[in-house]
Protein backbone atom coordinates (compact mmCIF):
# COMPACT_ATOMS: atom_id res chain seq x y z
CA UNK A 1 0.00 0.00 0.00
CA UNK A 2 1.45 3.39 -1.01
CA UNK A 3 1.92 6.04 1.60
CA UNK A 4 0.42 9.40 0.74
CA UNK A 5 1.69 12.83 1.76
CA UNK A 6 -0.79 15.68 1.75
CA UNK A 7 0.13 19.37 1.95
CA UNK A 8 -2.82 21.23 3.39
CA UNK A 9 -2.73 24.77 1.89
CA UNK A 10 -4.54 26.70 4.58
CA UNK A 11 -2.54 29.86 3.96
CA UNK A 12 0.11 31.14 1.60
CA UNK A 13 2.56 33.77 2.78
CA UNK A 14 5.66 35.28 1.24
CA UNK A 15 8.25 37.79 2.39
CA UNK A 16 10.50 39.31 -0.26
CA UNK A 17 13.87 40.80 0.70
CA UNK A 18 15.77 43.10 -1.62
CA UNK A 19 19.55 43.42 -1.57
CA UNK A 20 22.16 46.04 -0.76
CA UNK A 21 24.75 47.19 -3.31
CA UNK A 22 27.64 49.10 -1.72
CA UNK A 23 30.15 51.08 -3.81
CA UNK A 24 33.17 53.28 -3.03
CA UNK A 25 35.11 55.68 -5.24
CA UNK A 26 37.89 58.26 -4.97
CA UNK A 27 36.53 61.72 -5.80
CA UNK A 28 39.50 64.01 -5.03
CA UNK A 29 43.18 63.98 -4.06
CA UNK A 30 45.63 66.67 -3.01
CA UNK A 31 49.28 67.05 -1.97
CA UNK A 32 50.88 70.35 -0.91
CA UNK A 33 54.23 69.78 -2.66
CA UNK A 34 55.78 72.66 -4.60
CA UNK A 35 58.03 70.81 -7.05
CA UNK A 36 59.86 67.60 -6.26
CA UNK A 37 63.44 68.83 -6.70
CA UNK A 38 64.52 66.02 -9.09
CA UNK A 39 65.95 67.86 -11.01
CA UNK A 40 65.64 71.37 -9.62
CA UNK A 41 62.40 73.01 -10.66
CA UNK A 42 60.61 69.84 -11.83
CA UNK A 43 56.97 69.34 -11.00
CA UNK A 44 55.30 67.25 -8.32
CA UNK A 45 54.16 63.79 -9.52
CA UNK A 46 52.42 62.13 -6.57
CA UNK A 47 51.03 58.58 -6.48
CA UNK A 48 48.06 57.57 -4.30
CA UNK A 49 47.37 53.88 -3.58
CA UNK A 50 44.33 52.36 -1.87
CA UNK A 51 42.19 49.25 -1.43
CA UNK A 52 39.03 48.04 0.32
CA UNK A 53 39.36 44.97 2.55
CA UNK A 54 41.79 42.42 1.10
CA UNK A 55 41.29 43.35 -2.54
CA UNK A 56 44.39 44.22 -4.62
CA UNK A 57 45.74 47.75 -4.40
CA UNK A 58 44.65 50.28 -6.99
CA UNK A 59 46.50 53.55 -7.60
CA UNK A 60 46.31 57.05 -9.09
CA UNK A 61 49.29 59.00 -10.41
CA UNK A 62 49.21 62.67 -11.35
CA UNK A 63 51.91 64.70 -13.07
CA UNK A 64 52.55 68.43 -12.68
CA UNK A 65 50.28 68.66 -9.68
CA UNK A 66 52.12 71.48 -7.89
CA UNK A 67 49.86 72.87 -5.16
CA UNK A 68 46.71 71.86 -7.05
CA UNK A 69 43.78 69.76 -5.84
CA UNK A 70 42.41 67.17 -8.25
CA UNK A 71 38.63 66.92 -8.02
CA UNK A 72 36.00 65.10 -10.05
CA UNK A 73 38.22 62.02 -10.34
CA UNK A 74 35.44 59.55 -9.52
CA UNK A 75 37.57 56.43 -9.84
CA UNK A 76 35.69 53.37 -8.63
CA UNK A 77 37.46 51.45 -5.88
CA UNK A 78 34.99 48.78 -4.79
CA UNK A 79 31.48 47.48 -5.40
CA UNK A 80 29.75 44.47 -3.85
CA UNK A 81 26.22 43.07 -3.57
CA UNK A 82 24.87 41.70 -0.28
CA UNK A 83 21.70 39.63 -0.89
CA UNK A 84 21.08 39.20 2.84
CA UNK A 85 21.35 42.97 3.40
CA UNK A 86 23.99 42.45 6.10
CA UNK A 87 27.18 44.44 5.51
CA UNK A 88 30.41 42.79 6.66
CA UNK A 89 33.29 44.54 8.39
CA UNK A 90 34.79 46.94 5.83
CA UNK A 91 38.26 48.48 5.96
CA UNK A 92 39.91 51.10 3.75
CA UNK A 93 43.70 51.19 3.34
CA UNK A 94 45.59 54.01 1.63
CA UNK A 95 48.87 55.89 1.36
CA UNK A 96 50.83 58.18 -0.94
CA UNK A 97 54.33 58.92 -2.15
CA UNK A 98 56.29 61.13 -4.52
CA UNK A 99 58.09 59.01 -7.10
CA UNK A 100 60.84 60.38 -9.32
CA UNK A 101 64.04 58.97 -10.87
CA UNK A 102 63.06 55.51 -9.47
CA UNK A 103 63.06 56.83 -5.92
CA UNK A 104 60.28 57.00 -3.36
CA UNK A 105 60.46 60.23 -1.43
CA UNK A 106 57.91 61.88 0.86
CA UNK A 107 56.21 58.54 1.49
CA UNK A 108 53.36 58.46 3.99
CA UNK A 109 52.67 55.55 6.28
CA UNK A 110 50.12 53.05 4.97
CA UNK A 111 46.96 53.66 6.99
CA UNK A 112 43.97 51.37 7.50
CA UNK A 113 40.66 52.66 8.85
CA UNK A 114 37.45 50.77 9.60
CA UNK A 115 34.37 52.05 7.78
CA UNK A 116 31.49 52.97 10.09
CA UNK A 117 28.58 51.07 8.54
CA UNK A 118 26.05 53.21 10.43
CA UNK A 119 27.09 56.19 8.31
CA UNK A 120 26.38 54.44 5.00
CA UNK A 121 22.85 55.69 4.42
CA UNK A 122 22.82 57.59 1.11
CA UNK A 123 21.77 56.13 -2.24
CA UNK A 124 23.62 58.95 -4.06
CA UNK A 125 27.37 59.46 -4.18
CA UNK A 126 28.24 61.07 -0.84
CA UNK A 127 31.52 62.01 0.83
CA UNK A 128 32.38 59.47 3.51
CA UNK A 129 35.57 61.20 4.68
CA UNK A 130 38.68 63.04 3.56
CA UNK A 131 41.76 61.28 4.90
CA UNK A 132 45.03 63.15 5.46
CA UNK A 133 48.53 61.81 6.11
CA UNK A 134 51.90 63.49 6.61
CA UNK A 135 55.07 62.40 4.85
CA UNK A 136 57.59 60.49 6.94
CA UNK A 137 60.51 61.79 4.83
CA UNK A 138 62.76 64.66 5.85
CA UNK A 139 64.12 65.19 2.35
CA UNK A 140 65.39 68.75 1.82
CA UNK A 141 64.56 68.47 -1.90
CA UNK A 142 60.93 69.35 -1.20
CA UNK A 143 58.98 72.25 0.21
CA UNK A 144 55.30 72.78 0.64
CA UNK A 145 53.18 75.40 -1.06
CA UNK A 146 53.83 78.01 1.64
CA UNK A 147 57.58 77.41 1.83
CA UNK A 148 57.47 75.07 4.82
CA UNK A 149 58.76 71.52 5.19
CA UNK A 150 55.58 69.66 6.26
CA UNK A 151 54.21 67.70 3.30
CA UNK A 152 50.68 66.28 3.49
CA UNK A 153 48.64 64.05 1.20
CA UNK A 154 44.84 63.90 1.28
CA UNK A 155 42.27 61.70 -0.40
CA UNK A 156 38.45 61.93 -0.43
CA UNK A 157 36.46 58.69 -0.32
CA UNK A 158 32.83 58.64 -1.47
CA UNK A 159 30.22 55.92 -1.14
CA UNK A 160 26.69 55.06 -2.18
CA UNK A 161 24.47 52.23 -0.98
CA UNK A 162 21.51 51.14 -3.07
CA UNK A 163 18.63 48.81 -2.29
CA UNK A 164 15.99 48.52 0.38
CA UNK A 165 16.02 45.73 2.92
CA UNK A 166 12.49 46.25 4.17
CA UNK A 167 10.30 43.14 4.10
CA UNK A 168 7.66 43.29 1.36
CA UNK A 169 4.44 41.33 1.61
CA UNK A 170 3.11 39.84 -1.65
CA UNK A 171 -0.46 38.71 -2.17
CA UNK A 172 -1.62 35.18 -2.97
CA UNK A 173 -2.14 35.85 -6.67
CA UNK A 174 1.44 37.04 -7.12
CA UNK A 175 2.75 34.02 -5.22
CA UNK A 176 0.77 31.61 -7.37
CA UNK A 177 2.55 32.97 -10.41
CA UNK A 178 5.98 32.60 -8.77
CA UNK A 179 5.99 29.24 -6.99
CA UNK A 180 3.76 26.25 -7.67
CA UNK A 181 3.88 23.03 -5.62
CA UNK A 182 2.50 19.86 -7.23
CA UNK A 183 1.11 17.18 -7.19
CA UNK A 184 -0.86 17.38 -3.99
CA UNK A 185 -1.42 14.86 -2.54
CA UNK A 186 1.60 12.80 -3.63
CA UNK A 187 3.44 9.65 -2.65
CA UNK A 188 6.79 9.84 -4.46
CA UNK A 189 7.99 13.27 -5.60
CA UNK A 190 6.98 16.84 -4.90
CA UNK A 191 7.76 19.43 -7.60
CA UNK A 192 8.30 23.09 -6.67
CA UNK A 193 8.74 25.61 -9.48
CA UNK A 194 11.38 28.38 -9.24
CA UNK A 195 12.97 26.80 -6.16
CA UNK A 196 16.26 25.31 -7.37
CA UNK A 197 19.00 25.67 -4.69
CA UNK A 198 16.52 27.08 -2.18
CA UNK A 199 16.27 25.44 1.24
CA UNK A 200 13.19 23.66 2.55
CA UNK A 201 11.73 22.36 5.80
CA UNK A 202 8.89 19.83 5.95
CA UNK A 203 7.17 19.76 9.35
CA UNK A 204 4.24 17.86 10.84
CA UNK A 205 1.22 19.59 12.35
CA UNK A 206 2.98 19.68 15.72
CA UNK A 207 5.73 21.84 14.18
CA UNK A 208 8.38 19.09 14.33
CA UNK A 209 10.77 19.04 11.37
CA UNK A 210 10.52 15.76 9.44
CA UNK A 211 12.75 16.57 6.48
CA UNK A 212 14.95 19.53 5.53
CA UNK A 213 17.76 20.40 3.12
CA UNK A 214 18.42 22.04 -0.24
CA UNK A 215 16.10 21.66 -3.20
CA UNK A 216 17.76 20.19 -6.29
CA UNK A 217 16.25 20.34 -9.77
CA UNK A 218 13.05 21.88 -8.34
CA UNK A 219 11.91 18.62 -6.74
CA UNK A 220 11.84 16.69 -3.47
CA UNK A 221 11.69 12.95 -2.89
CA UNK A 222 9.17 12.17 -0.13
CA UNK A 223 8.76 8.42 -0.68
CA UNK A 224 10.06 7.64 2.82
CA UNK A 225 7.76 10.07 4.60
CA UNK A 226 4.81 8.57 6.52
CA UNK A 227 1.31 9.41 5.33
CA UNK A 228 -0.02 12.56 6.88
CA UNK A 229 -0.59 16.30 6.57
CA UNK A 230 2.50 18.53 6.55
CA UNK A 231 3.68 22.09 6.46
CA UNK A 232 6.26 23.07 3.80
CA UNK A 233 8.58 26.07 4.08
CA UNK A 234 10.77 27.16 1.13
CA UNK A 235 13.33 29.96 1.42
CA UNK A 236 16.18 31.59 -0.45
CA UNK A 237 17.97 34.93 -0.11
CA UNK A 238 15.04 36.80 -1.60
CA UNK A 239 11.88 35.12 -0.32
CA UNK A 240 10.34 32.84 2.27
CA UNK A 241 7.26 30.85 1.30
CA UNK A 242 5.14 28.92 3.79
CA UNK A 243 2.39 26.52 2.73
CA UNK A 244 0.40 24.44 5.17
Amino acid sequence: MKRTLLLLFVSIHIQVFSQKVLSFRISAVAVNVKGDGFPEGSESDPVFYFKVNNNPYDSLKYENMNCLNKTGINQNVFSATYPDCILPTISFTWGGFEKDLNKKELQTATTTVNINKNLLTSSDWTNYSTFTATSTSNSISYENCTGGSTITYSLTLQYKIEGDCNVTEINDEQIAQKVIVYPNPTSDYLYITNSNNATYTLSNLQGISILEGEIKQNMLSISDIPSGIYHLRVANNHFVISKK
